[in-house]
């Protein structure tokens, strides 16, 4: 008898116990299935008001769609999208970057374009703002994603240019050459970079360093006026 009843307590405590993770297992999907309602509804929100045109007004809905659900790429594509319609570009990149990344592959190469846009708007946006710095990291990035844009490899070296002839000027002479042996790694054939590095070893006083870059920048442009100028005042020391 007594062995009966402690089998009928065992049992019923297995049964209490599968009870108890049949219970926990309902809740984490009914939470699941909520916050995937709650999402849902406020990117439909979005998108209504995206469809008529209200960007701003829609940004928040998404942004809460995306803070409810973390992983709902569509919310985070048009809350980018929002942002590149304001011309808010660096806004627009920390959202585009996130849902290319947890997009199915057959939607990313939509998103990749998108992403580039927000990538040289905010470039630019940084650049008119004083930001070279920033510039540079937003266009560096975008060789990350994209080794073969041009556009990207000429605006990156344009600013090396400007940065290095600011060093110049000032007399950071190893900084300005440093700026334009970056320029060289992204467009290998920058003339313009050869002549500032000439500038800056002749500054320096490394006249065999200058010579030597003059016969490179000479090759690549046999007929630069720049250059001519240049040997002229280095004979001349």
């Amino acid at each position: 008898m007594i062995e009966n009843v402690r089998d009928l307590v065992h049992h019923i405590g297995h049964a209490a116990a599968w009870l108890m993770v049949a219970i926990l297992c309902l809740s984490f999907v009914s939470c699941a299935t909520f916050r995937g309602w709650q999402a849902g509804g406020e990117y439909d929100k979005g998108i209504a008001l995206f469809n008529q045109g209200k960007y701003q007004e829609a940004v928040p809905h998404f942004e809460k769609a995306t803070r409810i659900d973390p992983d709902y790429y569509s919310a985070y594509l048009y809350l980018g999208r929002c942002y590149l319609n304001l011309k808010q570009y660096t806004n627009a990149v920390q959202p585009l970057r996130t849902a290319y990344r947890l997009s199915p592959a057959e939607f990313q190469k939509e998103i990749f374009d998108m992403l580039l846009d927000a990538l040289f708007g905010a470039a630019t946006s940084a650049v008119k703002q004083g930001s070279v710095d920033e510039a540079i990291g937003y266009f560096k990035y975008v060789l990350t994603l994209d080794a073969r844009s041009d556009k990207a490899k000429e605006e990156l070296a344009r600013l090396y240019i400007a940065r290095a002839g600011d060093l110049l000027k000032q007399g950071n002479i190893d900084e300005a050459v440093r700026a334009y042996s970056d320029v060289l790694k992204v467009t290998p054939n920058n003339v313009t970079a050869y002549l500032g590095l000439i500038t800056a070893f002749i500054k320096s006083g490394n006249i065999s360093k200058a010579l030597e870059t003059a016969e490179k920048a000479h090759i690549l442009d046999p007929n630069s006026k720049e250059l001519l100028r240049i040997l002229k005042e280095l004979i001349g020391k």
